[in-house]
């Protein structure tokens, strides 16, 4: 798990309500650097106003453990030093909130990486787009080549400013990321979703994109592979997918 904020949590959130035999056989291994604050109590699924002012990791950690899963932390950023090594997990889900990271997530050592990102203003906070690398048609380095300013969003600025406002607090507040609980649930679902096709031989979804205000469905691109194959190493396959591979 690749970032433990709105979106990170959101995943954790999903995986611990799926059907596992034995949690304790299930490890997660979390990465983060940032502390909680009293924004994330609103926004995070995992956050409760005891936790603002620890680290993301040790409050994630302590949900997994208190229901039965094995974790394994580090406290440092995502950066060009980052290599999956040893026993780590190949695969990662990554929730991100700056592009900066999201170039270097084919440079890691992952076999598969499932990376999601939010609409950042009150047009788009409900917007979900998911991407899976490597091999994908565009690299994370390509779509993230120059990452663009935060979105102004007019309505917040008109909704806070007021006569004599010398507008820098509306400024400010107008380009913050909207961030709500249930997008990151309807996000980490997704995510959860293609890790679980992964792992079962399924179809692999290199681009989701959805939208929650709207009544169309998801729009998909989907990638011709065998996706068993890529998620093989990461020391789970169902039996009948042990049988796909085999024939």
């Amino acid at each position: 798990m690749l970032g433990l904020g709105h979106l990170g949590q959101a995943f954790i959130w999903n995986f611990a309500l799926l059907p596992y035999a034995n949690p304790n056989e299930a490890r997660f291994f979390l990465q983060d650097f940032d502390y909680a604050v009293r924004g994330n109590f609103t926004s995070g699924l995992l956050c409760e106003e005891h936790n603002i002012g620890k680290r993301k990791t040790r409050i994630c950690a302590k949900w997994l453990e208190s229901r039965g899963f094995r974790t394994l932390i580090t406290e440092r950023p995502f950066d060009s030093h980052t290599k999956r090594t040893g026993d780590e997990p190949f695969v990662a889900c990554c929730g991100f909130d700056s592009a900066e990271p999201r170039r270097l997530l084919e440079s890691a050592g992952f076999d598969l990486v499932i990376e999601c990102a939010l609409g950042a203003d009150t047009a788009r906070f409900d917007r979900v787009m998911v991407h899976t690398f490597p091999d994908a048609s565009r690299s994370a380095d390509e779509i993230w080549a120059s990452p663009p300013d935060s979105p102004l969003d007019e309505r917040l600025l008109d909704a806070f400013e007021t006569d004599g406002d010398c507008g820098i607090l509306a400024e400010t507040l107008a380009r913050k990321a909207v961030s709500t609980s249930f997008t990151g649930a309807y996000a980490g679902a997704l995510v959860a979703g293609e890790v679980l096709r992964a792992l079962h031989g399924g179809i692999r979804c290199e681009l989701i994109h959805a939208h929650l205000r709207h009544s169309e469905p998801p729009k998909v691109a989907v990638k011709e592979e065998n996706y068993l194959n890529r998620a093989a190493r990461s020391g789970y396959v169902s039996v009948a997918a042990h049988e796909q591979m085999a024939a």
